[in-house]
């Protein structure tokens, strides 16, 4: 019974992130395709963007499907700045992140993307689904709170701070 209450938590959190991408999503209108959480992660971004906020962005969900659907969902503007992050293309993917200047979010799966990598260029991490392991959850903020001498984050260095939002919704 636990398993089972599991996967339906679990397929209604990826339901809430990536509606449009659920086999019930037939039924569903149009707007009723886009999640709720998307208006969410756009006020965030505006926010870090236009608050010239020092870092990037990562958009970290569960699953692979809600990580795409988010990707796709986001208005052209972010999605010009944005990098969707999958196993099949993480090299270019990553090192888009790391180097290029125009390119600050990166939207993808936590699991594939949180270990190993140095991802200090970001200074804020939005998670969209809930992470079940406390370990997956440090290891997911160490990939951007790393200690530095100069540290551009640092608010002694004149940073804001290193940021981890919990976008929900009911």
């Amino acid at each position: 019974l636990e398993n089972l209450l599991t996967f339906y938590i679990a397929r209604m959190e990826q339901f809430l992130t990536a509606p449009g991408s659920d086999p019930a999503s037939t039924v569903l209108s149009e707007e009723d395709k886009i999640s709720p959480k998307i208006k969410k992660i756009e006020e965030i971004l505006t926010k870090h963007i236009s608050g010239k906020i020092p870092g990037k962005i990562l958009i970290w969900t569960q699953y692979v499907e809600s990580a795409a659907s988010i990707f796709r969902q986001l208005s052209p503007k972010f999605q010009k700045m944005a990098i969707l992050y999958t196993a099949s293309n993480s090299v270019p993917a990553m090192s888009s992140f790391k180097t290029n200047p125009e390119k600050l979010i990166m939207v993808g799966c936590e699991k594939s993307m949180n270990t190993g990598e140095n991802l200090q260029v970001a200074s804020r991490i939005i998670r969209l689904e809930n992470v079940w392991n406390w370990g997956t959850l440090e290891q997911g903020e160490s990939r951007i709170n790393r200690p530095l001498l100069k540290d551009f984050r640092k608010k002694e260095n004149g940073g804001k701070g290193i940021f981890y939002d919990w976008v929900f919704s009911d």
